[in-house]
């Protein structure tokens, strides 16, 4: 089993309507140990629905946007290929993301579905807020905040570039490690209660 810790910047919040921008991805094992990233960014097939908004967040001017490669489907099938180059073919594949269940998975379903490309991952997966929420719910903290600068403060993993799809996963991935440690602490040494 392996897992694609990815993060997507999109045009806009509607799947299917708003477009992908920048994929950044990290493929880890079942110990969330990395077997290596992958990083893509698309040219939007329609520049005219992208949300003001979105763009701002994510620092993304349309008039200086690069794509990595030509086309849509040539950036998703390199990222594919990024996934087979370190995953065998029979192997699981589940995602795992911030918010991945309520934005990224849908985003990217709907870019896999446009492209006409197979879904390639399982439909397990971990998303780190839900994950958060059963660690606050174990240690009995109060929830304040579930964005994922917020969550990360908690256990002392700073974000230097929030908004960008690369360093966004790699914090992420820094929390599912910090929850699953200082959970299997607790457990190994029967604590509870606040860090």
């Amino acid at each position: 089993m392996a897992y694609l810790a990815f993060d997507v910047k999109t045009t806009g919040l509607t799947p299917g309507y708003h477009e992908i921008l920048q994929l950044g991805a990290i493929l880890l094992d079942d110990n969330f140990i990395e077997y290596g990233s992958g990083y893509v960014c698309f040219e939007p097939k329609h520049w005219e629905r992208a949300e003001k908004r979105a763009l701002e967040i994510n620092g993304i001017d349309p008039k200086t946007w690069k794509p990595t490669y030509s086309t849509t489907k040539e950036s998703l099938t390199k990222m594919t290929d990024f996934i087979y180059k370190h995953v065998s073919l029979s192997e699981q594949i589940n995602l795992l993301g911030h918010n991945m269940d309520k934005f990224d998975e849908p985003m990217l379903r709907a870019l896999y579905k446009e492209e006409g490309m197979s879904w390639i991952f399982h439909y397990h997966g971990i998303d780190t807020m839900q994950f958060y929420k059963l660690w606050c719910l174990v240690t009995e903290t109060k929830i304040v905040s579930l964005r994922l600068i917020d969550c990360c403060e908690k256990f002392n993993i700073e974000i230097s570039k929030a908004h960008n799809a690369m360093a966004d996963i790699r914090v992420t991935v820094g929390l599912v490690r910090a929850i699953r440690d200082d959970l299997m602490f607790r457990i190994k040494h029967g604590q509870k209660g606040l860090v």
